[in-house]
């Protein structure tokens, strides 16, 4: 890519206008803002920043200013004022007519809109402001137009039409807003008149300042004698820039510590090293508008642990290198690091400071925009109290060092061309992805006329990116594998006077092989037949934070159209970029959920699970030589949690290491981390199969935790990717199969007066007769036929006797359904029937809406946030009792002919060591325990109490054949301030 020879934008200053008096000329006397009592006047027009142009009159209530704009002649509102006392809705909005227009008669482009406020009669509004319509809106106006305030009103336009104090106009058909045309003649009308002076701001839009710092914590304002939240040096250098008259807009993805600043945004990241930001930087880069200047100040902490590090200045050279290669038209302003105590002042001085001057020169050499400031000699070690982060007289001494840097290196405006800096082919075949360097006009990126396809490919659309830097074309079908060259043409930048790109700019680019489970030749026919996507998910390099409000992005999410019973999952993993790139790895295996919402990546909203169950008749291929293939393997299993997860090694999974790889323990479906990891955990080779972590956490840039096989491997400490941050990329697709159906064996014999129906059935399954007399028809608009739907199984064969039916030819049919379950109880609109049986003196179990908190978190809602459950201690703090000994028991459930039975259910509990919640099956009179301890839970997590479905635990022995009722007994030994049990979505079903 070819280096940029100067730098683009223009210095000139921001004025925001406030009518005193009229004044005509070039010179001409403003308050700042909108308060004439603060006294603040600044002098436009004469100096090195005003430039004379056609004038342009703004109208105001009062007097008209004369008031040369910029040579772009573009304007921004700011707000609209209001000194009123008239009673109504009032809507402030801002109109330009053609210059030289008559009053009369003139067509108005309203421009921008604000909020409605009610006026209450009698009632005066002071200096009130009202924000006008989008994010201080630019717009652009011809030499000698006129710029109107007014405001809407009971549907009319309301519009101060000219000096003095005169009464307004009005626009009788007011109702055409939003940048349309209003029409109509204007006619004088008294009844709108305000006797006080309305009063509006519009700002010059020069070309904005974009500030992007760049560091530690002294970049986030670490504070010692310097106040938390002025942002440490961010604050009084925005004041040094405001005050010598730039527009200032400093960006980033971080907030911290900036709560007293009116712009808040940085990427000063405490303790980090140059490594970090060099790991993130790209990603925040394109989450952010394009910075003009980025402030660097890095390295303290390279040197925190006060041995040398000679190797420093090279991660600080590679650092600015990137930087430079990602936005070339961004100044990189990079400094040395400040005194610091012993012995970390005499490394930073031998091993870094000595080198960054010429560092930045080589790259200045290079004709990157790049430039030195010597942050060591502008802040004493007298001003770090702590020999490490200045105090607020430091942080001013900064300031004043980063302004003079800035204001030092403003340079002309943009004379350079974009420039393409990536194209991309893709999976799809039909669209090319075209990275540039700079933002574009959109109208000229979104041209189809100015790009050509080589070997007869067409261009059908363009859309350009919201960062304005990414054209995406939609293209005719291209040849997996062929090099085509695209030739770019005609498109321009944003800069004041555009320009457009070298004519005939060609790339190459080449469809790229598509990704997944069906094209791969390596795995047989056999696994995917049957089989279709239900999910597919781009994995990036850093944590994307999927949690609360922000859902998994699926490219493809069938999970409400595929159709239920299908038989097997499968996961198909493939890294597409980092040191793996090209290794897949492919795991199928028996159902073990069949509700297709959870079989995805854990979310605490949008699918909270939490898992660690081993899964059957697993299939395992990979061609990363060092997973160990095979079929019908037996010891593979599910690691899923939304939340944090522990090293502990888990009871139901052997062969753990005490670190986190195969056997970890989960916290279950809170937000937190995240883990989505399938492993092998057999004796004699235990291997993580593909792990991805920290995709849930709140820290969002953070270095990727995925791969596949056992990271350490490749120098990983643990061997499930966690905490390995190897900033891989991936890809994610969830294939399930539906069974090939057998057709039931159906027979139909006449026995007199009755056909008898005799086919072949299973436990767990109801059945429906369908009838109709039209063969051709489809079978699912068949009708039940005289009620015969439902029918319990009777395994092996059915028999079914009807009435002959009197047509002439009717066909019948025989439907498997899945049988509904014996017992159900979600609790959502009552108690289902449960009581409480109170055998001690403590606390009893509770119906209701929870709130309660304890030591190991707390249980707002039901489970999933169902409104309603069972707790003992609904209420906050809900805290139970010592000596508690209380049973939750279910209503009667009738197991009478039934010859086995399961019972899930959804548990949170937050309970003291020793303390158990047991699962009993009683008699239905008599209460006497049938079957005790079918199951048994303890707090295995301490510090968590999320919701959790404990699925299917067997009921058999002598509770079946009988009416029974579920009891959960709930004990403890002391005294608490624990929690408890909360319990709901109880379910018994026949396996």
């Amino acid at each position: 890519m070819k280096p940029e020879a100067s730098r683009a934008i223009t210095a000139t200053a921001t004025v925001l206008l406030f009518f005193a008096s009229a004044r005509q000329g070039h010179t001409a006397d403003f308050y700042i803002g909108d308060a004439a009592a603060e006294g603040r006047v600044v002098t436009t027009g004469g100096g090195t920043r005003a430039d004379t142009v056609p004038l342009l009159t703004y109208v105001l209530h009062g007097g008209t200013a004369i008031y040369p704009p910029p040579n772009d002649q573009r304007l921004r509102l700011t707000e609209v004022n209001f000194f009123a006392e008239s009673a109504g809705t009032l809507t402030p909005f801002v109109a330009r007519y053609d210059r030289g227009g008559t009053q009369q008669g003139t067509s108005y482009e309203i421009l921008s809109i604000g909020d409605p406020l009610a006026v209450k009669g009698g009632n005066v509004l002071v200096n009130r402001a009202f924000t006008v319509g989008g994010v201080n809106p630019v717009i652009s106006v011809n030499a000698g137009d006129q710029i109107a305030v007014g405001w809407l009103q009971d549907g009319n336009i309301v519009y101060l039409k000219e000096p003095g104090p005169g009464t307004p106009d009005y626009i009788s058909n007011g109702n055409a807003l939003n940048g349309t045309s209003v029409g109509g003649n204007l006619t004088m009308d008294s009844n709108w008149a305000f006797d006080r002076d309305m009063r509006f701001n519009i700002g010059v839009d020069y070309a904005r300042l974009r500030i992007l710092p760049l560091g530690d914590s002294i970049t986030d304002g670490s504070a010692f004698d310097s106040p938390d939240g002025t942002g440490g040096y961010r604050g009084p250098l925005y004041d040094l820039l405001v005050a010598a008259g730039y527009e200032v807009d400093y960006v980033g993805t971080s907030t911290v510590n900036s709560e007293q600043l009116v712009e808040k945004e940085h990427e000063g990241h405490s303790g980090w090293t140059i490594s970090q930001i060099d790991a993130n930087v790209a990603g925040w880069l394109n989450a952010i508008a394009d910075p003009d200047f980025i402030l660097l100040h890095i390295g303290t902490n390279d040197f925190r642990d006060g041995v040398s590090d000679p190797a420093a200045i090279t991660r600080l050279d590679n650092l600015i290198t990137k930087i430079v290669g990602l936005r070339p038209k961004a100044h990189i302003i990079v400094t040395n690091l400040m005194e610091r105590g012993e012995p970390q002042n005499t490394h930073i001085q031998n091993d870094f400071n000595r080198f960054v001057h010429g560092v930045v020169n080589a790259h200045v050499m290079a004709g990157h925009l790049v430039s030195f400031l010597d942050m060591r000699a502008a802040v004493p070690l007298s001003d770090m109290p702590d020999h490490l982060h200045p105090d607020q007289d430091g942080y001013d001494k900064m300031a004043a060092a980063w302004f003079g840097a800035i204001d030092a290196v403003i340079i002309p405006p943009d004379l350079t061309p974009p420039l393409i800096v990536e194209v991309l082919g893709s999976r799809s075949a039909d669209e090319i992805i075209i990275t540039f360097d700079e933002p574009l006009d959109q109208a000229s990126a979104e041209d189809v006329g100015n790009y050509a396809v080589s070997d007869g490919v067409t261009v059908l659309s363009a859309v350009l990116s919201a960062n304005l830097r990414t054209v995406t074309l939609t293209t005719s079908p291209q040849a997996l594998g062929v090099a085509y060259t695209l030739t770019v043409n005609g498109v321009q930048d944003l800069a004041p006077t555009p320009n457009t790109i070298a004519t005939d700019t060609p790339a190459q680019f080449s469809a790229l092989p598509p990704l997944g489970l069906f094209p791969n030749a390596a795995i047989p026919d056999s696994e995917k037949s049957g089989m279709q996507s239900l999910y597919e998910l781009d994995i990036p390099a850093a944590n994307p934070s999927y949690r609360d409000g922000t859902p998994v992005p699926y490219t493809v999410d069938k999970s409400a159209s595929v159709p239920l019973g299908y038989a097997r999952i499968g996961y198909y993993v493939e890294v597409t970029g980092g040191t793996q790139a090209g290794d897949w790895v492919y795991i199928s295996m028996d159902v073990f959920d069949p509700d297709p919402s959870r079989l995805g990546l854990p979310h605490n909203v949008n699918n909270p699970v939490a898992r660690q169950d081993i899964v059957t008749n697993a299939n395992i291929y990979s061609n990363n030589a060092s997973i160990v293939t095979g079929t019908g393997l037996a010891m593979v299993n599910l690691e899923m949690w939304s939340t944090n997860y522990g090293e502990s090694d888990s009871v139901a999974i052997p062969n753990g290491t005490g670190r986190f790889d195969w056997s970890d323990t989960g916290f279950g479906i809170g937000t937190g981390h995240g883990s989505f990891q399938i492993h092998n955990h057999d004796a004699a080779n235990p291997q993580t199969l593909f792990g991805w972590s920290d995709w849930g956490g709140n820290s969002p840039g953070v270095s990727s935790e995925f791969g596949i096989g056992n990271a350490t491997l490749l120098g990983n400490p643990n061997e499930d990717w966690t905490f390995s941050d190897d900033g891989q990329e991936g890809f994610l697709q969830i294939v399930v199969g539906t069974p090939s159906l057998q057709p039931l064996r159906l027979t139909i014999a006449g026995n007199g007066a009755n056909l008898d129906f005799t086919w072949e059935s299973q436990a767990g399954k109801v059945y429906d007769l369908l009838s109709a007399t039209d063969l051709s028809t489809a079978l699912a608009t068949w009708a039940v036929w005289n009620g015969n739907q439902d029918i319990a199984a009777t395994p092996d064969t059915n028999l079914l006797s009807i009435s002959r039916p009197a047509d002439a030819l009717r066909f019948f049919a025989v439907a498997e359904k899945d049988a509904p379950p014996l017992f159900f109880a979600d609790f959502k609109d009552g108690s289902g029937g449960f009581t409480n049986v109170n055998h001690g003196t403590g606390s009893s179990w509770e119906f209701g809406d929870p709130d309660s908190t304890g030591p190991g978190g707390t249980v707002s809602t039901g489970n999933g946030g169902s409104p309603n459950c069972w707790g003992t201690n609904i209420a906050r703090p809900g805290y139970y009792l010592a000596n508690t000994d209380a049973s939750l028991r279910s209503p009667v459930i009738d197991l009478t002919g039934v010859s086995g039975a399961t019972l899930s259910f959804a548990r949170a509990i937050d309970m003291d060591s020793g303390h158990t919640l047991v699962v009993n099956i009683i008699d239905d009179t008599t209460d006497t325990v049938i079957e005790s301890a079918i199951h048994t839970s303890t707090d295995a997590y301490p510090t968590t109490a999320n919701w959790e479905t404990i699925n299917s635990i067997a009921i058999a022995g002598a509770a079946l054949g009988q009416p029974v009722r579920i009891e959960w007994r709930f004990t403890n030994n002391g005294g608490t301030d624990y929690m408890g049990a909360y319990i709901d979505d109880v379910s018994v079903t026949v396996p």
